[in-house]
């Protein structure tokens, strides 16, 4: 736990070594390189703990053909917005809040998105070594619940782990981390060296025929009462 005003925050650690997954545009450009090469002390980068969510929210991932693989490259203190937690996505809309939406954090090189959490300003500062949430996504979650509806998922399904929050809401959840391992409070150019990042790319597999079930039947193992995958090389 850490304390903000007169709240108590949950906080989980996601360990090094677990595997995390996220489709991209236009190859590692945000990841590795910010807004323009700058990155902001907000910007989140998003992950999901299993290749296979974006299989059932088509609406944003259908047209992208390849899946990045990455690995945590250090142990991960992170705030939970999932149960037992009493926060949600939806924390940000509250007054007076360790967590706001994005487009009201401080200026920066990011203009953030109203529809996306952000830790208030003075929260982070107070604790920068906190790297990120994880947390459900409302339509998210229903997209991809209609989509196992729908038989979209098949065989991939049991490759999916579900977690639930204060809302009632159950799904699985995504991971937005902070980059770099080191937090900064301003905007830097982002680094060349990627040994200083969060996340270290290991694989570039297209989502097409089996070549997903096959690198987690490889190097996946599930860790005991989580919803993550420790990677097994």
């Amino acid at each position: 736990m850490v304390s903000y005003g007169n709240s108590n925050i949950p906080i989980i650690i996601i360990p090094k070594g677990t595997l995390l997954f996220r489709v991209l545009e236009t190859g590692d450009t945000g990841d590795f390189k910010g807004v323009q090469n700058c990155i902001p002390p907000q910007y989140n980068v998003f992950f999901y703990y299993s290749p296979f969510v974006v299989d059932g929210i088509p609406e944003w991932y259908a047209h992208i053909q390849d899946m990045e693989v990455y690995v945590t490259a250090q142990d991960l203190k992170i705030v939970s917005l999932i149960s037992p937690s009493k926060y949600t996505r939806t924390t940000r809309t509250k007054k007076k809040q360790f967590m706001v939406s994005c487009h009201k954090t401080r200026k920066s090189c990011l203009v953030g998105r109203e529809y996306d959490p952000c830790f208030r300003d003075s929260f982070l500062e107070k604790n920068p070594t906190i790297m990120g949430w994880t947390a459900l996504g409302r339509k998210d979650v229903k997209q991809f619940k209609d989509s196992v509806k729908k038989g979209l998922l098949g065989d991939r399904l049991p490759y999916v782990h579900f977690v639930s929050d204060d809302r009632k809401i159950t799904g699985p959840p995504e991971l937005a981390i902070y980059p770099l391992q080191k937090r900064y409070l301003t905007d830097i150019t982002a680094p060349e060296n990627k040994e200083l990042f969060n996340y270290i790319p290991i694989a570039t597999i297209s989502r097409k025929g089996d070549g997903l079930k096959d690198f987690l039947l490889q190097h996946a193992e599930k860790v005991t009462g989580k919803w993550y995958y420790k990677y097994k090389e």
